[in-house]
């Protein structure tokens, strides 16, 4: 986030002070083993937004810890361990976190966690940084886990609008589609540690999921997608 630039919360829309500005990394610092914490996405913030996502952020963490292994950070694991002892996902879910080992499985699928505000925050924040959206407060979001293959599949069908980012290496990576007619309609999709994806996609509040030129024949949103391989 440059100095001077960013003068509005890219979650809430509410005008940044010198009293109440902070920044949001996209996704959260936590995730990444500190030799990888460079050139990350970082995007201005109000105070009260930044406290109301640490329970998402735990729920990343719990993410990040069942995929630590992959990228032989025992920092994270150790971080995810302290957070499902003392962080609030403990003491809002101890039954779920406790019978739900992160080696068995994908327990953390079954955490009561608002996937869309999870989620969509985090496309907030991505249109924010990498296409210079502002005033995202009237996006309606979707979201799913989906797999590889039905990413490759949708964003096979346009191409020419496809875009892609990554960042600490397989820590992750993004993936998008917006669509240039409608540019409140988009697909987003959002993997962790090369195994985990989530498929994201967002329209105007007023307006349905849908664009003939990007969204392929069968795409109406992340809500209504079959689930994959089906």
């Amino acid at each position: 986030m440059k100095k001077g630039v960013g003068d509005i919360c890219y979650d809430c829309g509410c005008v940044l002070t010198e009293s109440n500005r902070t920044g949001d990394h996209i996704p959260p610092k936590c995730m990444f083993p500190v030799s990888l914490r460079h050139d990350l996405i970082k995007v201005p913030c109000c105070y009260e937004c930044n406290q109301s996502h640490k329970k998402e952020d735990e729920f990343l963490l719990y993410l990040a810890g069942d995929s630590a292994a992959s990228i032989s950070s025992g920092a994270i694991a150790s971080k995810v361990g302290d957070s499902l002892h003392h962080g609030s996902l403990r003491s809002s879910f101890p039954g779920i976190l406790q019978n739900s080992p992160m080696t068995e499985g994908n327990p953390y699928m079954r955490i009561p966690i608002d996937r869309e505000k999870t989620f969509g925050k985090m496309v907030k924040g991505l249109l924010y940084e990498l296409c210079g959206r502002r005033n995202l407060q009237q996006l309606v979001f979707h979201t799913n886990q989906t797999d590889a293959k039905q990413r490759q599949f949708v964003i096979s069908q346009a191409k020419h609008l496809a875009h892609a980012v990554t960042k600490g290496r397989d820590v992750f990576r993004a993936d998008w589609i917006i669509c240039p007619e409608k540019p409140d309609v988009g697909m987003w999709w959002l993997e962790f540690f090369g195994s985990h994806i989530f498929f994201i996609s967002h329209h105007h509040i007023s307006e349905p999921f849908t664009c003939r030129r990007c969204v392929p024949r069968g795409i109406t949103s992340a809500a209504h997608d079959p689930a994959p391989n089906s």
